[in-house]
């Protein structure tokens, strides 16, 4: 999974989630470590794809097989020593949602700004209450995070409806659309570590504050405390987290330098491809250029589009017909 590719620097492991469905070996024989402290991951392989298949021959309609993974970690527990578990996996109501949801104390679900992503969480919605009505009562909605926030109407009109609709399980912190989280996953490193200053690694950071001041909620919750937590001193936090952040990037120095080179190298690519060029080719470049990056609505891209053509009209007109002098 990609969760796997980026975290770890090994690609073959004598363990992971597939052998611990499998039942070839416990879920503390499955943990890894991974390139980063205080990190351990259970690695998912491509043989993970057809463990449906497999298991439908081994297990019969009355075992409990919707409660697998949540039995191993029970009985691992005590030997895990670790804060928090995240188990990342798709919707749906197959094998592996159905195990990850059924064993989870809570959902966090990622929505991007589109329509599409809307459609998905309204069909996402009503199957949490099922795994909460079958199997895990104690099953809560963590919150909903926006992510891949752009500028586009489409976008602002998604967001504004979400937030509508599912005012209290919003997240306030709303992760923007940025290059560099695609420039990181190109290097396999989370965007946190690969730019940690950028705009969507500080809003991850706000998010993972957040996440945690709804835990602190939820357990006080659980054990019956009244009221709400004490708030934790927020700059004082994000501070600490953001030199964590800094003095990673910082271990992966020469990923930080091929990143930078990677900038640097587009940047010359630009100049070179807008150099030589006219007023209105320039402005029609960066037209192109907005529309890719900055999602500008297309009616605008219309109008600008409209005013280039005029313009280079009138400059050709000018150059086969000078006017008199």
């Amino acid at each position: 999974g990609d969760s796997t590719k980026h975290l770890c620097a090994e690609t073959r492991f004598s363990g992971g989630i597939y052998e611990l469905f499998m039942g070839q070996c416990d879920l503390v024989a499955a943990l890894h470590p991974t390139r980063f402290e205080n990190i351990r991951i259970v690695p998912s392989t491509y043989d993970l794809a057809g463990i449906e298949v497999q298991l439908a021959s081994q297990l019969s309609n009355t075992d409990d097989w919707q409660t697998l993974l949540r039995r191993a970690i029970q009985s691992a527990v005590d030997q895990l020593d670790v804060d928090f578990i995240v188990i990342d996996c798709p919707p749906g109501l197959g094998f592996l949602p159905v195990n990850a949801l059924a064993a989870s104390d809570a959902v966090l679900i990622p929505v991007t700004a589109t329509p599409l992503a809307y459609d998905g969480l309204m069909r996402t919605l009503p199957i949490i209450d099922y795994i909460r009505g079958r199997f895990n009562k104690a099953l809560q909605l963590h919150g909903i995070l926006l992510t891949l926030v752009g500028r586009d109407m489409v976008g602002r009109k998604t967001v504004a409806r979400l937030k509508e609709n599912f005012a209290k399980d919003m997240y306030a912190t709303e992760v923007p659309l940025d290059d560099a989280v695609v420039e990181a996953s190109g290097h396999r490193l989370p965007v946190s570590v690969f730019a940690p200053k950028s705009r969507a690694s500080i809003s991850y950071l706000n998010a993972a504050v957040e996440f945690i001041e709804r835990q602190d909620l939820i357990r006080r919750r659980r054990a019956g405390v009244p009221g709400d937590p004490p708030k934790r001193p927020m700059a004082d936090l994000k501070s600490m987290a953001q030199a964590g952040l800094v003095a990673l990037h910082e271990s992966h120095g020469q990923v930080a330098r091929d990143g930078q080179a990677l900038n640097e190298n587009r940047r010359a690519l630009q100049a070179k491809l807008s150099s030589g060029r006219s007023l209105g080719q320039s402005l029609h470049f960066w037209l192109v250029n907005a529309a890719i990056y900055y999602r500008t609505p297309f009616f605008i891209l219309l109008i600008l589009g409209l005013l280039l053509s005029l313009f280079g009209l009138a400059s050709a007109i000018l150059v086969l017909f000078p006017p008199a002098r």
